[in-house]
């Protein structure tokens, strides 16, 4: 018997990283592939379909656990989405933060209280 190892075709690579990279979150990773994929001729509809499957991917147990806590919790969850984002930033209240040493600074380094996202 012959031994041999059979790898995917680079189409199906690309494809499934695609999905992957959205599902991942990585901005830098779908840009990197994206731009791999389109210089091997993979047609667009391709790309935007691998994408929206890592996207559901992505919100699928999102979307179950907003309604796990929505259940459990009696929260409101389930119905939002970032296109209704209400601007609630759980870092924006001073009184959550600890008080910095010196200059405040949030994650993005701006200089501003809070994570940024606002």
């Amino acid at each position: 018997m012959e031994h041999t190892i059979k790898t995917l075709d680079r189409e199906t690579q690309l494809l499934i990283s695609t999905g992957a990279a959205v599902a991942a979150g990585c901005m830098p990773c779908l840009t990197s592939i994206v731009e791999i994929a389109r210089s091997h001729g993979i047609d667009e509809w391709k790309l935007k379909s691998a994408a929206k499957t890592g996207q559901f991917i992505k919100d699928k147990p999102l979307n179950a656990m907003k309604a796990h806590s929505d259940e459990l919790l009696g929260t409101h969850f389930s119905g939002k989405s970032a296109e209704s984002d209400d601007g609630f930033c759980p870092l924006k209240d001073e009184g959550s933060l600890p008080k910095p040493a010196a200059a405040p600074i949030d994650d993005a380094g701006t200089g501003t209280r809070g994570c940024g996202c606002s």
